[in-house]
């Protein structure tokens, strides 16, 4: 089965643990690839991200 890299790394402020990325995830090359996906609203409603760009690759990375 395909899946996603793991990003994990020293000096991280926020790590979100899941369980095994999407189908569509893993098709589109990145984590919580779905805009729709509850994750977004949760950072967003977090404020712990402010400026977090839209859902993709430079969000994740962020």
């Amino acid at each position: 089965m395909e899946t996603l890299p793991d990003y994990l790394r020293a000096g991280l402020e926020i790590v979100s643990i899941g369980l095994n990325p999407s189908l569509p995830s893993v098709r589109d090359g990145f984590y919580f690839a779905n805009p729709r996906n509850r994750f977004w609203r949760a950072v967003a409603a977090s404020r712990l991200a402010p400026g977090l760009p839209p859902p993709g690759p430079d969000a994740v990375e962020h």
